[in-house]
């Protein structure tokens, strides 16, 4: 059950959509919204004082950053209207990702849901965004979005897969996330140059893979293309898609700088909002 959302929140204009769709979310629950605005020192280490901790700062800075983060917090409530729903501000300090990390957790999180604008170029091979840090090492699925939509709007998910049935965790997470929504799965294969399968087989997976999850209200699609990103986008596009799920296997180091992951790529260049989480194998 999405009972207990966390929403990273600097109260920029994304955040501030990832807020209010999961103030949307939880009303239809009874659940509850942890925002968390994160402060990150990193550029202060010629600061005048140094705690004990060896981190430089000023405190009075500090003190301005969490009674701005409180003022910003108490107006985010009143324009989204959160009357119906519980929700919190945490402020917490550290990197971004391993923060989101660590409260996961110890605040009993279901899903966690993150405003994003994309990042292309070298800023995307070699830094990447807060939002891609998060999808890779998250324990718990993660939203992605742009904009918020209207949760009445949510009638299809895209699941792009290879029909593998040794990812039962992530199916029952995407399941529960299908009827939360009352949406159709789409589900869909990408025919690639480099793993091409014949029709049959490929069908022939596709009943095994129904059969094995009970997996309701589907539709199936196939299509050929020359790699899956760009299979994704495209079919999403076309097809006035609502939602794309996708499965992450976290890659780190060398091996995401060398080959990337098709769930980060994704999530930093297509338009609709996207749902994530770790196939465990």
């Amino acid at each position: 059950m999405l009972k207990r959302i966390l929403v990273p929140c600097d109260f920029s204009a994304p955040s501030r959509e990832g807020f209010r769709l999961a103030v949307d979310m939880a009303s239809k629950v009874n659940g509850q919204v942890i925002a968390v605005y994160i402060i990150y020192n990193a550029a202060l280490y010629d600061a005048p004082y140094i705690n004990e901790t060896g981190l430089a700062f000023e405190p009075q800075f500090f003190d301005d950053l969490e009674n701005y983060a409180k003022k910003e917090f108490a107006e985010l409530q009143q324009s989204v209207n959160c009357d119906n729903v519980s929700c919190h501000l945490k402020i917490e300090y550290g990197h971004v990702a391993s923060t989101i990390k660590r409260l996961v957790e110890p605040l009993n999180i279901d899903l966690i849901v993150m405003g994003t604008t994309g990042v292309s170029g070298w800023e995307e091979l070699l830094i990447g965004s807060n939002t891609e840090k998060v999808v890779r090492h998250s324990t718990v699925p993660v939203l992605s979005l742009r904009k918020a939509p209207e949760i009445s709007n949510i009638k299809s998910i895209l699941l792009p897969t290879l029909f593998s049935i040794k990812q039962d965790d992530f199916i029952k997470k995407l399941m529960e996330l299908q009827a939360f929504f009352k949406a159709n799965l789409h589900l869909l294969y990408i025919n690639t140059p480099m793993h091409f399968k014949p029709d049959k087989i490929i069908k022939d997976k596709l009943i095994s893979f129904i059969h094995h999850f009970g997996i309701e209200k589907y539709v199936f699609h196939l299509v050929n293309e020359y790699n899956e990103e760009k299979g994704i986008i495209e079919f999403a596009q076309d097809n006035n898609i609502d939602m794309v799920a996708l499965g992450t296997h976290g890659r780190k180091g060398l091996a995401h700088l060398y080959y990337g992951s098709v769930a980060e790529n994704v999530v930093n260049h297509i338009r609709c909002p996207i749902w994530t989480y770790h196939i465990k194998v």
